[in-house]
């Protein structure tokens, strides 16, 4: 019994930034239990306190480290300490983390150094007597498949921000430290440069308003940062909007760009190609707005407007200003 419980624990990598754990690490503890599995957290970084503390209230058990080389996240010396803590410990079923920027550089590399089996950006668990399922999206978004290790190989995974809901609260368990041998990293940060951090993160925002060649002027890409301030959303952009320069590749939806799942995703001006629709197929709700009738998008939104943006979202915008 107690050896099976082993087997049965979740280790999730807890994501951190300004003293704020990651909104999809707290989700994947969430999922974890609901199908009633052990959770553990594992912080590193510099200064963890007050990450430890918010997640002591959501997780079975938090491990730390703390080192000075662990302040900055990188790839190398994250992957060192993980494999250092799994061989000592050899007690989970499952690493995971969020499938952000940094989680599917990381991640992949546990893999590997573990020889573990690894299954990338999925969108839901389930769990029975036998293994844990996972289910990903295969054949660019067009159908799901649900997958599971050979023999009982551990687990190391990557989750789609936003596939899950947040944990609720308990009392704080006890944040254990880790003492754990920190290599020096191979490479350095010469420079950090801060996006707009006025928004929230495109791939962890509720709301994401996209816009695409349709508004037919950088100009008018106001238009969509404009709408998503008044839902306090995201900004994001289709591929050929990125390619014209109007924006950055960092607010890129797509196939070559990323992957969202909001609860609501709002498409100004975009046609739909199939790169952009594997973008946001998981988004609960679309509003597409478009004055060509016949544009792929309404055939994947929940509710569609025949109209010219430049006419509609000003009007949307008065309204939902007034509501």
């Amino acid at each position: 019994g107690e050896d099976h419980l082993m087997k049965r624990t979740v280790w999730v990598w807890i994501e951190h930034e300004r003293q704020q754990p990651k909104r999809v690490s707290l989700e994947i503890l969430g999922k974890a239990r609901d199908l009633e599995l052990e959770t553990r957290a594992i912080v590193l970084g510099d200064d963890t306190d007050s990450v430890c503390q918010q997640v002591a209230r959501v997780a079975d058990h938090v491990t730390t480290v703390e080192d000075h080389r662990l302040a900055r996240y990188n790839a190398e010396v994250h992957t060192d300490v993980i494999c250092q803590l799994y061989k000592a410990a050899k007690s989970a079923l499952v690493i995971a983390g969020g499938a952000t920027f940094n989680g599917r550089e990381l991640l992949p590399r546990v893999a590997a150094r573990l020889g573990c089996a690894f299954m990338g950006d999925i969108t839901d668990l389930a769990n029975d007597e036998e293994a844990l399922s996972v289910r990903r999206a295969i054949h660019g978004g067009k159908a799901y498949a649900w997958l599971r290790p050979k023999q009982d190989l551990p687990m190391v995974l990557t989750v789609r921000p936003n596939a899950f809901s947040l944990p609720a609260i308990h009392d704080p368990v006890a944040i254990e430290k880790a003492n754990v041998k920190v290599p020096e990293p191979r490479a350095r940060d010469i420079e950090v440069r801060r996006g707009d951090a006025v928004r929230p993160e495109l791939t962890e925002a509720d709301v994401v308003v996209s816009g695409g060649r349709g508004l037919a002027s950088p100009e008018n890409f106001r238009l969509v940062e404009d709408l998503a301030d008044a839902l306090g959303g995201a900004v994001g952009a289709s591929r050929a909007v990125v390619d014209a320069g109007w924006r950055s590749h960092d607010d890129q939806v797509g196939k070559s760009g990323k992957t969202v799942s909001p609860k609501l995703y709002v498409a100004l001006g975009i046609s739909g190609a199939i790169h952009h629709v594997m973008g946001m197929d998981t988004a609960k709700v679309v509003v597409a707005i478009n004055k060509e009738s016949n544009a792929l998008i309404f055939k994947h939104a929940d509710y569609g407007l025949v109209g010219d943006v430049r006419e509609v979202v000003p009007a949307l915008i008065e309204r939902l200003r007034r509501l």
